[in-house]
């Protein structure tokens, strides 16, 4: 039993002999080079299996009636067949604690540090009494004693979800790599992440917002920045980011051409080649938008000279050579319009990712197509687009069909 390896099992539907349906665990153990498929009845009916489910019909991840439970018993089951057939190299990295497995984890993954760097600010929520355990040992019921022990601290029900969400991933991860033996995660029900509704501006407030940038801007400095950069993403749609690594070689006559992102790992603000979504995008000029350009590019030439090559849009002060930093943009902005009655249409102060949310509904307000609006905003898909914004398409579809009326509809 040396060399004896526990799969990670499936469910499946099988069919009784009095017509009714039951999910079956089915597990594979190799042992000594060779393979046997090991099978369980669970006690815990299922809807019949469909044209699509024939064949094995075997289910990794089962959905539908019932598939909760059965997916506990395969966890619980699966543990009793690792426990039968453990050896000393199954158990060496499941002795590691929960918070040293979890940095194990993330130290594996390939992906930008400033998201390696959200994911351990989640790390507090995992360092807790009903977590401080070999990784080994937990089980869904710990999980469960978890997330009831977090709530009960007032501990929100997003935050939760996204430390819920990483243990999962690393547990996940563990048993693809063969270190742990099973994932405790997988049969226990996570909080429902609540999604913030966008708080866009209205007509009203908006108008509000110009009249107050015009007096934030008459202050000079570093209150003029902020207001031209208040100004260019209530015009273009662009998120903060993107406008600090705007240089003024990205801009031509027509277009601001988005080819950089500023993050903020830790560490510092740190400037990357490509914006959010990986693809350069092109944002079209308008008057507002090329006499708020207009301003920065004399003032800048004031202390700059004529070549601005390499400079950036948004420049610290007096230093144009380098870019003002997202998270000293954003303090300077929220430190601004809290002094101010502008509210967007939750009631709410208007982060400054607000404003980005406000150009994009106001497009769809005037009947601007979804297609061109994703497509400024730098969305992949217009399904994103449709996601955050559908609810500020009012009469859309009567405006469309009074519209083919007038086109295809009966002269008489």
């Amino acid at each position: 039993m040396a060399d004896a390896k526990v799969s990670a099992g499936s469910l499946r539907k099988v069919r009784k002999y009095d017509g009714t349906w039951e999910w079956q665990a089915c597990v594979n153990v190799t042992e000594g080079g060779r393979r046997r498929q090991m099978r369980k009845m669970t006690g815990i009916a299922c809807n019949p299996q469909t044209d699509a489910e024939k064949g094995s019909g075997r289910r990794v991840q089962a959905t539908g009636k019932g598939a909760r439970a059965a997916q506990a018993f395969l966890t619980e089951w699966r543990q009793e067949l690792v426990t039968q057939y453990a050896t000393p190299q199954d158990s060496e990295q499941s002795q590691m604690s929960v918070l040293e497995y979890m940095d194990r984890y993330w130290s594996s993954l390939a992906i930008e540090p400033v998201t390696v760097d959200g994911y351990r600010k989640l790390r507090k929520h995992l360092d807790h009494e009903k977590l401080r355990m070999p990784i080994g040992e937990v089980t869904p019921t710990v999980v469960q004693a978890w997330i009831a022990a977090k709530r009960d601290e007032g501990v929100g029900d997003n935050t939760i979800k996204k430390a819920f969400d990483q243990l999962r991933y690393a547990c996940r991860w563990g048993v693809r790599m063969g270190e742990l033996a099973n994932d405790p995660t997988a049969p226990v029900k996570p909080p429902k992440k609540a999604s913030r509704d966008p708080n866009p501006l209205d007509i009203g407030n908006i108008a509000t917002l110009h009249e107050l940038l015009d007096n934030l801007r008459e202050a000079g400095g570093t209150h003029a920045i902020v207001a031209d950069a208040a100004e260019l993403a209530l015009n273009t749609g662009m998120r903060m980011g993107e406008l600090c690594g705007l240089r003024w070689e990205d801009i031509d006559a027509t277009h601001i051409h988005v080819n950089r992102v500023v993050t903020t790992p830790s560490g510092g603000a740190k400037l990357k080649d490509y914006p959010k979504n990986k693809e350069r995008r092109d944002v079209p000029l308008n008057a507002s938008i090329r006499a708020v350009l207009d301003r920065r590019r004399e003032e800048q030439r004031e202390f700059q000279g004529d070549d601005l090559d390499g400079c950036y849009v948004l420049a610290r002060p007096h230093d144009a050579e380098a870019f003002m930093s997202p998270g000293y943009l954003s303090h300077q902005w929220s430190t601004f319009i809290a002094s101010t009655k502008v509210r967007g249409v939750q009631g709410l102060l208007p982060h400054f990712h607000d404003l980005r949310h406000t150009w994009a509904t106001q497009a769809l307000i005037n009947h601007i197509d979804v297609v061109t609006v994703a497509s400024i905003l730098g969305h992949r898909n217009t399904s994103t687009t449709l996601k955050y914004y559908a609810r500020w398409m009012p009469n859309a579809n009567a405006v469309a069909m009074s519209t083919m009326d007038g086109i295809v509809g009966s002269k008489t």
